[in-house]
């Protein structure tokens, strides 16, 4: 108990562990049960709250379940009157939310942010999920479901606060999705037809199994899309995708290599030029 979770200075440190020692044993080694997941939360650490300049400062012991990921705190003072352990779930619960909101006045980043942009861009998505939903192009249709989508909008972009993707701001990045889209629906065809071979045949000459494909993307768009459309093909199904190597996981329906580099010049790299060359 003589950890912080926070960034302290000598001093607090110093005053952590002194506190931590006068704290009655069964208070520090007593763990709680999470109301989230039920697992064992034992205590971590002593934490400043975060106070007012001036203010009388005040330690919390800090639990956290190493199940689900739950933390809450607790005043030392209060604690030592009526421990964690005999509160129910709802009132951890309950005392997270008063230590995680309690002194900040600080309007929401979403309020703060939110401008008309945000809500064209709302209006935006929900027009096109209106189309989804509809499939329908009728004038009717496309009238009612921009109206629908303002209204929407009106009522839910300061919530959200979400801009359109850089991308569509500049002409270029058409160019590559409209490239990526070409090359997807390239591979979609030749795949397909490969497919279509193999099931007429006989005999079904494939060998299935899986590979690794490494990739130069590391971020996380980049790769889920990638992964998306490999597994929109025929061939390839996607089953993992290790972000720190760039590495995603394909099962191939007919493995025509066991080396990596060959595998991803054979499944990904033309996806990945395109992708690379869109999201930049």
């Amino acid at each position: 108990m003589s950890g912080s979770l926070a960034e302290p200075g000598a001093d607090d440190k110093a005053q952590a562990r002194h506190i931590s020692r006068g704290l009655p044993p069964t208070l520090v080694k007593s763990p709680l049960t999470c109301p989230l997941c039920g697992a064992a939360a034992p205590a971590r650490g002593l934490r400043r709250r975060p106070g007012q300049p001036g203010s009388r400062v005040e330690w919390h012991i800090v639990y956290a379940c190493p199940a689900c990921g739950l933390i809450a705190a607790f005043a030392v003072e209060r604690a030592l009157e009526h421990p964690p352990g005999s509160l129910p779930g709802a009132a951890w619960t309950q005392e997270l939310r008063l230590f995680q909101w309690t002194g900040q006045t600080a309007r929401l980043p979403q309020e703060r942010v939110a401008r008309p942009k945000h809500f064209a861009a709302a209006v935006l998505i929900s027009f096109l999920t209106w189309l989804i939903l509809t499939s329908s192009l009728a004038p009717l249709d496309l009238l009612w479901g921009f109206a629908v989508s303002l209204v929407v909008a009106r009522f839910s972009y300061r919530l959200s606060a979400f801009g359109l993707p850089g991308w569509m701001r500049d002409p270029r990045r058409w160019i590559s999705f409209g490239r990526l889209v070409i090359e997807f629906n390239r591979q979609l065809i030749v795949q397909n037809i490969s497919l279509s071979l193999r099931v007429l045949q006989p005999q079904m000459r494939i060998r299935p199994g899986i590979v690794a494909v490494p990739t130069r993307l590391r971020d996380d768009v980049g790769l889920t899309v990638l992964g998306g459309l490999m597994s929109l093909t025929p061939d390839t199904v996607t089953l993992e995708i290790d972000r720190a190597r760039g590495v995603i996981y394909v099962h191939w329906i007919d493995v025509q290599t066991t080396s990596p580099e060959q595998a991803r010049r054979l499944i990904s790299a033309d996806l990945e030029q395109q992708i690379t060359a869109w999201l930049k």
